[in-house]
């Protein structure tokens, strides 16, 4: 029973919040209200939170040396040595082939991409995290292949849009994550992430902020596309926008924030301002889309 605790431990099922973004096609297709669509979204959602458990698992197998020099990722259970690498290893293998095959029954085209998925992130882990830009690119599709499994679980088109959107905002997020890795080593912590000497600060930092600004733009721009107006039949959605923008905003001063240890992706579960805004979002864009049709 401890093993399988350290296992799942091993899989950051905090960090599986990051799968929304396979119900993002369910929410913008307006199926939110049909119960097929809502159970096939939240099934695709499953598959991909069992795959990124097994990518978790793997990545602190090969990060292992290095993250005995953290300061919190020497707590994992891997690097630790409370859990074995060759049980680790196992679990990985049965997790990765418990979310293919199951997504290959299932619906041949999710299983694909949740193997798409797999391949992304362990191409990832073994030697795309050592390439500066190209690691916070990876990390960008690995989202986009999310929402992409998302669309044709359901199934709907794949929206243009909601991929800009979805590349921008990742790409803002893995952006501010080496910010936040380069802010910190400035206060003398130690490098456990060698891609981050090929980083220059400056050219991160602009970077950053002009991701962040074009996510804001694309999604504005979104909400009065005429595919936006076909879908809802109404503008109302760009009323949205300055929640975004507040959120955007919160997450650059977390990653400047040298106070904080944990990565700013981490602290946006945690930080009340950004959780507000979130559901205040979603709240609100549920109502704008759906409220018209539940009320009819």
């Amino acid at each position: 029973m401890r093993t399988l605790y350290l296992i799942l431990a091993s899989m950051r099922p905090r960090q599986w919040v990051k799968n929304v973004f396979v119900l993002a096609p369910l929410l913008f297709a307006s199926k939110l209200g049909e119960w097929p669509a809502v159970c096939s979204g939240v099934a695709a959602f499953i598959l991909f939170c069992v795959a990124a458990g097994a990518v978790y698992l793997l990545n602190d197998i090969v990060d292992r040396e290095a993250d005995k020099q953290h300061p919190h990722k020497k707590l994992r259970p891997i690097p630790s040595g409370k859990l074995k690498v060759s049980t680790a290893l196992t679990a990985v293998v049965v997790l990765s082939a418990a979310a293919v095959g199951a997504g290959l029954l299932w619906k041949p085209v999710v299983g694909g991409i949740v193997a798409l998925f797999l391949l992304l992130n362990v191409s990832y882990s073994l030697k795309g995290k050592q390439v500066p830009v190209v690691d916070v690119l990876m990390i960008s599709f690995g989202f986009i292949l999310r929402v992409v499994g998302g669309a044709y679980a359901i199934p709907v088109p794949v929206s243009f849009w909601i991929l800009l959107c979805t590349f921008l905002l990742s790409v803002y997020l893995g952006l501010g994550k080496r910010l936040h890795e380069l802010v910190t080593l400035e206060d003398g912590a130690p490098v456990t992430r060698p891609v981050l000497k090929r980083y220059d600060r400056r050219v991160t930092l602009a970077g950053f902020l002009a991701a962040g600004g074009a996510a804001v733009i694309a999604f504005g721009a979104y909400t009065l596309s005429a595919r936006a107006v076909a879908n809802f039949h109404t503008t109302n959605l760009v009323y949205t926008v300055p929640l975004v923008i507040l959120g955007i905003a919160r997450f650059a001063m977390l990653a400047r924030d040298r106070r904080r240890a944990r990565p700013p992706t981490e602290s946006l579960l945690t930080d009340p301002l950004t959780l507000g805004t979130a559901v205040a979002w979603g709240v609100a864009a549920i109502l704008i889309i759906y409220a018209p049709r539940w009320l009819s």
